[in-house]
């Protein structure tokens, strides 16, 4: 069992010495030049010193090992005259943002820096309610719901950067025809959650608050490689089943995805752990059914405004009674709208992890209390 004010101390400890280390161990090579904000677990983006130039690269998620966007990152201190660039240049901090994803503008939240956005979509499902009250003084324009944007609107707000999540068939037509500079951002094409959370490095870059970022991230990677480390050893490992029937397919996560990834380091079995998609997989209920009485849990996360239950999740659908992990009462339950799931929890993986480890290993956390899950009643 691990004393949870305990567990937080020592990690506090094992990062103050790791900065410590880290800090009196660097080198300096003149020949190779790394920059701090480089991830370590992020795939979608590069930052690398070229020439004297900072760049920031932008990887192709339907290309491996291809630039989708290549940037050159310039601080508003020097002045473009001063140099011959060929290509894109965001000059930072970027003051007027709009940002198209709640997981975009929820790292500028983490920053205390929502006051470089001007503009986000779906603004009604908000849970924020910093941003809410930004809204509400029509300080941050609503500019698209539904998936369909308001190009006048955008043109309106005259952004400095516009911040989209790429498609593989280019540049959506309705913001290629504003003329705004944009930055693409496939966040949630990262499989390790440590490497979504990282996109943080990238706002401390667009806000000029690259220590405040990165001492963010660092604190989220000791808190999540700590709490990964507990269950490393155990034995146990509880099968898991995932996510729940919609219009008659069932969506689970790919054995390589974001979620699944999750459930290993939580210390679980997932059922679909040996499938190679690091997507969504679409099965039919009858293959799900085969397989899920293997499952010890069964983890759903769902948007329920007015709460959810055991009663409402078996009149979804009456095979739902007929899983081991419903019979047992062992349904772990995220309500995606209560928690703000989908906006803060790419920045807080390690307390995901936290809550799946609490129900996956009853008593190994002590003093524990889950922030985005609970168990289903």
């Amino acid at each position: 069992m691990v004393n949870i004010k305990h567990f937080f101390a020592l990690v506090t400890l094992l990062f103050l010495l790791g900065a410590c280390t880290n800090e009196a161990g660097h080198q300096t090579d003149d020949s190779v030049k790394i920059d701090l904000m480089n991830p370590l677990y992020a795939a979608g983006f590069k930052v690398i010193n070229d020439n004297g130039l900072r760049k920031l690269q932008i990887m192709n998620p339907w290309s491996s090992g291809t630039v989708l966007q290549e940037v050159i990152l310039l601080p508003d201190s020097i002045s473009t005259n001063r140099f011959e660039i060929a290509g894109e240049i965001i000059q930072t901090p970027v003051k007027q943002i709009i940002a198209l994803s709640a997981t975009q503008w929820a790292g500028f939240e983490k920053l205390s820096a929502l006051g470089n956005i001007a503009g986000i979509t779906e603004a009604g499902f908000v849970q924020s309610q910093a941003m809410k009250a930004l809204i509400r003084r029509g300080e941050v324009i609503d500019v698209g719901r539904h998936g369909v944007l308001k190009p006048e609107l955008i043109l309106q707000l005259q952004a400095d950067l516009v911040l989209f999540s790429p498609e593989s068939t280019g540049i959506p037509t309705v913001l290629g025809n504003t003329g705004l500079p944009l930055l693409a951002w496939p966040d949630y094409y990262e499989t390790d959650p440590r490497g979504r959370a990282e996109w943080i490095k990238l706002v401390g870059i667009l806000t000029q608050k690259e220590d405040e970022a990165k001492l963010l991230f660092d604190s989220i990677l000791d808190a999540y490689n700590a709490y990964k480390g507990l269950v490393e050893s155990l034995d146990v490992k509880p099968g898991v089943l995932a996510d729940k029937a919609f219009s008659g397919q069932w969506y689970i996560p790919g054995g390589k995805s974001y979620m699944a990834s999750f459930f290993a380091h939580a210390g679980a079995r997932y059922l679909w752990a040996d499938n190679n998609s690091k997507a969504s997989v679409p099965l039919d209920m009858e293959t799900i059914l085969h397989k899920a009485n293997q499952a010890d849990y069964w983890r759903i996360a769902h948007a329920a405004p007015q709460g959810y239950s055991m009663e409402m999740l078996a009149k979804e659908n009456g095979l739902y009674a007929d899983i081991k992990p419903f019979r047992e009462r062992k349904v772990i339950f995220c309500n995606t709208t209560r928690s703000g799931y989908f906006e803060k929890g790419i920045y807080e993986p390690h307390l995901i992890l936290a809550d799946l480890i609490y129900f996956f290993h009853p008593g190994l956390l002590v003093d524990y209390s889950p922030v985005y899950h609970e168990l289903l009643k």
